[in-house]
């Protein structure tokens, strides 16, 4: 009857054949982009947090030195100019477009272990991004014992 039908090869492409292929290439574009927008926000991320770690870093270099110049009693005076001036100390350093803020907790723990002290650095900064309510606020804290070598 229709022999003609089944000897003919069929030349070309169907159109649903089409729309299946731009589907799928559609499908891993959209996750191939996803993943470039999640890779930027790590870095980013990871940038920031270097910069944080460098700031608790400079300001522990500092107290050393300090320690290694003054004789203990002047380095655990926690007045004014001192590596260690007291609790809750803010100071506001721009780095990569952003504000950190750097504040100094010191902890007086003798009873425990005599003749040192601790001092506790929070570096907090702004990411820039938000959740549903505000923007998010990213926190690096540090702890540091310094003992009496005199």
């Amino acid at each position: 009857m229709n022999k003609s039908l089944y000897t003919h090869k069929q030349a070309g492409f169907s159109m649903i054949e089409v729309l299946m292929a731009l589907v799928v290439v559609g499908l891993v574009l959209t996750a191939v982009a996803g993943m470039i927008t999640n890779s930027m926000k790590a870095r980013s991320d990871a940038r920031y947090r270097q910069v944080a770690n460098e700031i608790a870093q400079n300001f522990i270099e500092n107290c050393r030195q300090e320690q290694a110049l003054k004789k203990w009693s002047d380095f655990i005076d926690q007045g004014t100019g001192s590596c260690i001036g007291g609790n809750t100390t803010v100071n506001k350093i721009a780095e990569v477009g952003l504000s950190y803020s750097v504040a100094v907790a010191v902890i007086n723990d003798n009873v425990n272990i005599p003749n040192t002290e601790t001092v506790d650095i929070t570096i907090t900064w702004n990411s820039g991004r938000h959740n549903d309510t505000n923007t998010l606020e990213e926190t690096l804290k540090v702890s540091q014992v310094f003992t009496n070598r005199n």
